[in-house]
């Protein structure tokens, strides 16, 4: 829906498994991305790869586990001049990315934009370059973002089981900080946030809401809705991590709780 109401086209790419996907959508990444430890770096990488590379001018990427909640805040709005824009979990003036430090510790890759072109092709090979090193390696290199947020020091985006994107493209950043010149950023503020969600494993819950519901469902009903993000300006809503049954049990509450206006 939200493509439709602005003119944009919605690119659906479907295989049978990660190989048939991957030889069948971007088989120049394959080497690549058969090597890959992460789970999630290789699919993302691929989908944009082709998206960009079928015609589009620039591709607004959202996780299947999202929903576009309030769909006035367009791609160009988004991307600006720049080459990327990526959604920054923290308060500040949208635009300027602050440090790499800064950008490392709270890009959320859940959402983000991509400008066709040799830059953004570059930038997805040296992402899945570093996809191949597990949680443990990256969490004890200099990718680790431990301490860097002063707010919450603890926090480490290496730490995500099986899912690496969020650290090693704050490692690119922080190894390239003439990447920043090219990226535009999109903060959270206290009034309007373009990119929300939830996480939905119990240690994650625990680490940033200080509580341990029960079940998801408990966690959903009960105690999510008193700290969820406003729709007012919120573009996506990510459901992030959980099993698939959560996952669903997320995305339909979602819808619910903002109305029945997001896409699935």
């Amino acid at each position: 829906a939200y493509a439709r109401s602005r003119g944009y086209g919605f690119v659906e790419l479907l295989a049978e498994s990660r190989d048939d996907f991957l030889e069948t959508h971007c088989p120049e990444l394959r080497g690549e991305a058969e090597r890959a430890f992460s789970k999630t770096t290789p699919v993302k990488a691929c989908g944009v790869w082709a998206a960009l590379r079928d015609s589009c001018e620039a591709v607004l990427w959202t996780d299947a586990d999202s929903i576009v909640v309030d769909g006035r805040l367009g791609v160009d709005e988004l991307l600006g001049d720049r080459e990327a824009a990526f959604f920054l979990e923290t308060t500040g003036v949208s635009g300027d990315c602050g440090t790499a430090d800064e950008f490392a510790a709270h890009v959320d890759a859940g959402a983000f934009v991509l400008k066709s072109g040799s830059w953004a092709e570059v930038l997805l090979r040296q992402q899945l370059a570093l996809s191949i090193f597990d949680n443990e390696f990256l969490e004890h290199s200099p990718c680790s973002t431990r301490g860097l947020d002063p707010l919450n020091p603890n926090w480490d985006q290496c730490h995500y089981a099986g899912k690496t994107e969020q650290c090693t493209l704050g490692c690119l950043y922080r190894t390239q900080p003439q990447l920043l010149e090219r990226t535009r950023c999109v903060y959270a503020s206290l009034s309007s946030s373009p990119l929300g969600g939830v996480l939905l494993e119990p240690d994650y819950q625990v680490a940033a809401y200080g509580v341990n519901a029960s079940s998801v469902a408990e966690f959903l009903g009960d105690v999510f809705p008193a700290i969820a993000p406003r729709a007012d300006g919120l573009l996506v809503f990510n459901c992030m991590g959980g099993t698939a049954a959560e996952k669903v049990l997320c995305v339909e509450w979602a819808t619910a709780f903002y109305g029945g206006g997001g896409d699935k």
